[in-house]
């Protein structure tokens, strides 16, 4: 593998928290939450935290811009 695809793996591998997705999406961190809870996108819980991968968001943006 090349530096490129190692560094976009690494990006992409990149992970936001609830509060970050809430800001990233443009809703309230409940909003974001049960968006998360309700498995509308993927995500990983670690301890009491939830984790959302770039890749995962990115996912629902592009649904989103679909009418999906």
């Amino acid at each position: 593998m090349n530096d490129v695809n190692v560094a976009k793996n690494i990006e992409e591998q990149q992970t936001y928290n609830v509060e970050e997705v809430a800001a990233i999406l443009r809703v309230s961190y409940h909003t974001a939450l049960k968006i998360i809870k309700n498995g509308d996108i993927k995500s990983l819980k670690v301890g009491k935290q939830y984790r959302v991968t770039k890749s995962e968001l990115n996912k629902l943006l592009q649904k989103d811009e679909q009418g999906g």
